[in-house]
């Protein structure tokens, strides 16, 4: 089973789709992992966010949109790791 898993380090990345760009940023380690439909992401999680637009639904909503314009709506499901930035 792939995935991100509590205490993995992983990659900071600020990622464009065309081109296809992977510029990274930092290193972080998950504490925790949250996964569900979009729609159903607890609302404090969004607090946390590193976009400020994308702490409120709205603008996460926009912004996964613009990253995954074919493929993304809120029934779609995602991730959400909560990491400590290690780098």
């Amino acid at each position: 089973m792939g995935g991100l898993r509590r205490g993995e380090y992983f990659d900071l990345c600020v990622c464009t789709r065309e081109p296809e760009t992977h510029d990274v940023q930092g290193v972080g380690q998950t504490e925790d992992i949250w996964v569900g439909k979009f729609r159903e992401i607890p609302a404090y999680l969004l607090q946390f966010e590193h976009e400020k637009r994308s702490r409120e639904y709205g603008g996460l909503y926009l912004s996964m949109r613009k990253a995954y314009p074919l493929d993304f709506n809120e029934a779609s499901f995602v991730t959400v790791p909560m990491y400590t930035r290690t780098k």
